[in-house]
């Protein structure tokens, strides 16, 4: 036979149709695994076979719940079986009812030699887990690791022999604690109970942020169902909140797995900065289920003590009041008790105070299952709480995903006060605890109405503010809106973030307020301190019949208990600086102001300012008897125009005071004038300020160049009933007769004497005046054709007219009295002698009357007129 004939084994004829049918078993054995297992609740995605099994994504259920899932689970076709897993999810599923079947491990089944790999476990409670297992001829071997952290168990299926070697770095499992934990542990399962012993040592413990370190030693024992444990520290513990754990030998307990504890001894002391807390319990004989224990709080911010007892089911509470930190206080009037169990419900009828805030609980009970709990009730606050009397009730149910009930409300007042404020509580659950508050009332004559919506985002408080109101005192309009949005920072301020307040524009008889915004670009940040940031103003001004105030910007910066604005009017350019601190006894601060004195200012004003500076300062003060400023006002070159009369060079300083509503002024040296033209001009006048309380100024040390001569008074009252003496000297007769409109005479010397005023609030009126020549006169009468016609009509009057035609004085009386409106009656006697009538000798009378005011103002318009036509000339 050739070899091309040679005949093929048997075995390689076989083995493709053995290969067929382990397939085919292989797949059957599959379709039945997957149907099996879909009938206990698990469910498989992205079935394939790549040298070996091989499931994208699977779950486990179990009534209703996902008890665990996975995904990447790839079990290779080799032996012994090899699995392995990227990431096992075991979910935190609610505990199945209980039944009274005592508690057991389950038996394990025999399996094939297996290694097991998982990547990634995750479960409720622990850190993410890198897990490994092995089994060898029925014993088993397990690894898990965490970081620096690991543990390694064994466990032999047909002895039942275990064992427990662990090392925990406890800051990388839990970041808040310190130090390294080791277990050791060994013994045996008999009937699926463990028997054995267990020791942990704990190594440097302590709390972040706190400098205490400590050992701990714990030991236990377990035998049929008996077990035994006792913990001791060597140093004290640290614990949040910068409390502590005294040492010493402070837990020894024993019971039975299935009948709970039987005998417990406790001594735990721990220390904070609030006070001190001891706990002791003791069982009241061996072996009886049974005890009595207490717990004492003492110090500055604790107080209070409570009896308890307990048994093996139930742990009660005799009535107590407890004194807690910030001033909080907590009773019950009846006793407590709770089950000592996975599930049970206790009655809390609890009672709480915090200053003279009162919250009551009725109808309150808490039941829980497992970790699960839950509490119903109502809740009733009222009392006083920063001078406000507040009233809230509540009534529903609450547990750890939200709140659930009536509408929370709340109502709060006082004398200016009304404010009803409603909390929806239907949908409040985590976790954003997603609420819209709403609140009405009233402060003081100011409507309030408006909502304050919040939620949980991102780990932190924030919502917004909305609110309306209005400016009452208006007739019309005046609308106030709020639209501010808010968060709670991580270390519990809030902070408003970029809003506004408007003001709408309103009406006040005939005045029109325009609109008034004031925003916050950045946030602003508010905390026991106060507020924190920048606040912008912008008003569009307001409009009268007759005046108008242009637009005004600011800024307002708060920093805490003190702030500072300032304020500008840019048209005017004018500027305002103010600044305010909280004091022990109320607000204190500074306030400055800078403007020109422009035409723009003075619309609707009697008078019009020409030029001139403004600068003031003061110190201010507000306290429980009002308010309070002193300070200064400086003016520089003041012109103004006063109805015709004009004035310019005005200067001086004044110190102003003000004390509720009373304001005083008074000068800081003489106030001083360079001109005041009133139809002839008064130069260099002076004067001090003495008091004046704006309706009532008091005058002294005045002065003032008119008419070549002077005038002075050492004190004048404006406004005063009184007739005040005003001496005139050296009065110049040809700076009198200028004033002439059409000259009849030329006149020359001087003349003096004294005017008693009476200076009414817009009148002047004089009585018994008296004037009298300082040196001798000289008259000349001028040709005009007025006296030509008189000395023509009567032979008389030329006569005397030729008298007077030129005379020299040696005697002049005058006597004057001028009414409040501006009549003024005159009576002259003059005597001298003519020296072209061989010095004739002269007496002369005349009486005059001529309305001064009336004068006064043709001569203004005449000057006013003169004025108009110069400045048309060419030059």
């Amino acid at each position: 036979m050739t070899h091309a004939e040679t005949p093929r084994p048997r075995g390689r004829r076989i083995a493709p149709v053995l290969s067929g049918v382990l397939l085919l078993l292989l797949l059957g054995g599959l379709l039945c695994a997957s149907l099996a297992w879909r009938a206990s609740g698990l469910a498989v995605q992205g079935v394939r076979w790549q040298a070996g099994l091989q499931v994208a994504h699977w779950h486990w259920s179990q009534a209703g719940c996902v008890v665990a899932s996975g995904e990447g689970l790839h079990w290779r076709a080799e032996w012994p079986l090899s699995m392995t897993l990227d990431h096992l999810d075991w979910h935190d599923c609610p505990a199945p009812a209980e039944d009274n079947t005592p508690w057991r491990l389950p038996d394990l089944p025999w399996t094939p030699p297996l290694d097991l790999r998982i990547e990634r476990l995750t479960a409720a409670g622990l850190p993410p887990l890198a897990v490994s297992a092995r089994q060898r001829d029925q014993q088993w071997q397990l690894h898990a690791t965490h970081q620096d952290s690991h543990a390694a168990a064994t466990l032999a299926r047909d002895s039942g022999d275990w064992t427990l070697n662990a090392a925990l770095a406890l800051p990388q499992l839990w970041p808040d604690a310190l130090g390294t934990v080791t277990l050791q542990g060994a013994g045996r399962l008999r009937d699926g109970l463990p028997d054995g012993t267990l020791s942990a040592a704990g190594t440097q413990l302590g709390y972040a942020g706190r400098p205490q370190r400590a050992d701990a030693r714990l030991q236990a024992q377990l035998q049929q169902q008996q077990w035994r444990a006792a913990l001791h520290l060597s140093d004290p513990v640290a614990l949040p909140a910068g409390w502590q754990l005294a040492a010493g030998e402070t837990l020894s307990a024993a019971g039975h797995l299935e009948q709970g504890i039987e005998q417990v001894s406790l001594s735990a002391r721990a220390s904070g900065p609030q006070g001190e807390a001891q706990l002791t319990l003791a069982t009241d004989a061996p072996g009886i289920a049974q005890g009595q224990g207490r717990l004492i709080l003492t110090g500055e911010q604790l107080g209070g003590e409570v009896p308890l007892r307990w048994t093996r089911h139930t742990l009660t509470l005799s009535p107590a009041q407890l004194t807690l930190p910030a001033q909080v206080s907590l009773g019950w009037d009846a006793p407590l008790a709770i089950p000592l169990a996975a599930e049970g419900m206790v009655a809390l009828p609890l009672d709480a105070r915090w200053e003279t805030l009162h919250l009551t609980a009725r109808d309150s009970e808490v039941t829980w299952q497992g970790a699960d709990w839950r509490w119903r009730g109502a809740l009733a606050l009222a009392g006083e709480y920063a001078g406000y009397r507040v009233r809230a009730a509540w009534h529903g149910d609450a547990d750890a995903d939200g709140v659930r009930g009536a509408p929370l409300t709340l109502a709060v007042r006082d004398a200016d006060l009304r404010l009803d404020v409603t909390v929806p509580t239907a949908q409040l659950s985590a976790p954003a605890w997603r609420t819209d508050a709403r609140f009405t009332g009233q402060y003081q004559d100011f409507p309030l109405t408006g909502r304050v919506q919040a939620q949980r985002q991102d780990g932190q408080w924030q919502g917004r503010l909305r609110g309306d109101s209005r400016l009452v005192a208006l007739d019309q309009g005046g609308e106030l809106r709020l639209d501010m949005p808010w968060r709670l920072t991580a270390d519990n301020r809030l902070q408003l973030m970029p809003g506004e307040l408007r003001l709408q524009r309103g009406l006040l008889g005939t005045l029109l307020l325009r609109p008034m915004t004031v925003r916050n670009a950045a946030p602003v940040t508010l905390d026991g301190a106060g507020a924190h940031g920048r606040f912008a103003l912008h008003a569009d001004g307001a409009v009268a019949e007759r005046w108008r105030i242009p637009a005004i910007t600011g800024e307002l910066v708060a920093r805490g208990n003190a702030a500072g604005m300032t304020l500008a009017v840019p048209d005017w350019q004018s500027r305002l600086a103010a600044r305010a601190a909280l004091t022990e006894d109320g607000m204190a601060g500074d306030v400055s102001v800078t403007s020109p004195l422009s035409p723009a200012m003075s619309d609707g004003l009697s008078m019009t300012f020409r030029g001139g500076l403004l600068d003031a300062q003061g110190d201010w003060q507000w306290r429980d008897d009002g308010p309070s400023l002193e300070g200064n006002v400086r003016l520089r070159d003041l012109q103004l125009d006063w109805g015709g009369i004009t004035a310019s060079g005005g200067a001086g300083e004044l110190a102003v005071r003000v004390r509720g509503e009373q304001v005083t002024l008074a000068s800081r040296g003489p106030v001083t004038l360079t001109e005041l033209d009133i139809g002839t001009p008064i130069r260099n006048l002076r004067m001090t300020l003495e008091q004046a309380d704006l309706a009532t100024w008091s005058l002294s040390d005045i002065y003032a160049d008119v008419l070549g001569g002077y005038l002075r008074a050492p004190a004048l009252d404006w406004p005063s009933p009184a007739f005040q003496p005003v001496v005139i000297s050296r009065i110049s007769l040809d700076q009198v007769a200028a004033l002439q409109t059409d000259p009849v005479v030329q006149l020359a010397g001087r003349v003096g004497g004294y005017l008693p005023l009476q200076l009414g609030t817009d009148s002047v009126a004089v009585q018994g005046g008296r004037l009298a020549n300082e040196e001798p006169l000289a008259l000349l009468l001028m040709p005009s054709s007025s006296t030509s016609a008189m000395a023509g009509a009567n032979r008389a009057v030329q006569l005397a007219l030729d008298s007077l035609s030129v005379l020299q004085i040696s005697d002049f009386q005058a006597s004057l009295d001028m009414t409040a409106d501006g009549w003024l009656d005159a009576a002259v006697t003059i005597r001298g002698e003519n020296p072209q009538q061989k010095r004739l000798p002269v007496v002369f009378n005349y009486t005059h009357r001529e309305n001064v005011l009336v004068l006064l103002r043709s001569l203004r318009i005449g000057d006013e007129i003169s004025r108009q036509v110069m400045d048309r000339l060419p030059q």
